[in-house]
């Protein structure tokens, strides 16, 4: 005998309990900046960590009231070539966006004479 199975009921389930979501980062290298890209529904400025250890930027969520979120931690290795000093980071609508400046060296020109 086979037990009845209601996909539909079985998929509203899952949905009603799918609070818990998985946060989705990217990069973006561009000349003049890297920009990192998360999504991190729920979490408000004050739940969102961002830190400077080395040559390492962690980025962590930290859910405080909510069972349903789970914390979450990135890690990016920084190059030397960025500016960890003037690192921004906003995050609006779920969107958590950080831009680490690029270090562009000046152009040196010298002539030489030749003897």
């Amino acid at each position: 005998m086979y037990a009845t199975y209601d996909l539909f009921e079985t998929l509203d389930n899952l949905l009603a309990t799918s609070h818990v979501q998985s946060q989705t980062f990217s990069s973006t290298q561009l000349e003049e900046e890297i920009i990192i890209t998360g999504m991190v529904p729920g979490y408000s400025k004050s739940e969102i960590d961002l830190e400077i250890k080395g040559m390492d930027l962690y980025i962590a969520g930290k859910a405080k009231d909510d069972v349903n979120r789970k914390s979450f931690n990135k890690r990016y290795k920084l190059s030397e070539k960025l500016d960890a000093e003037n690192i921004d980071a906003s995050c609006t609508n779920g969107i958590l966006t950080v831009k680490i400046p690029r270090i562009i060296p000046e152009v040196f020109h010298k002539t030489i004479k030749v003897k």
